[in-house]
């Protein structure tokens, strides 16, 4: 003859449901921003070589009230300057 089922175990299996919920929801705000979020406003220069003189590419992202939007042109090398500005 099989035991009847206690109720305890509903209560455990909707604590532990609760528990996961609760888990996924800090997770989930815990989920880092995208990476152009931490670039907005900055500039990005590349150069062809270490003397800084010729410009061969661009990479800048807007201000957040702008929207972030990343805009960009030529290529990237190794041999560049960052700079932080208010590009709206």
């Amino acid at each position: 003859m099989s035991r009847p089922k206690k109720a305890g175990l509903s209560v455990r299996v909707i604590s532990l449901a609760l528990a996961l919920v609760s888990l996924a929801v800090v997770l989930g705000f815990a989920v880092p921003e995208p990476v152009a979020a931490f670039n907005c406003g900055t500039e990005i220069y590349y150069y062809s070589d270490a003397s800084l003189t010729v410009q061969i590419g661009e990479q800048s992202w807007s201000w957040p009230k702008c929207g972030c939007q990343l805009h960009s042109w030529g290529s990237t090398s190794p041999y560049s300057v960052t700079t932080l500005r208010d590009i709206c």
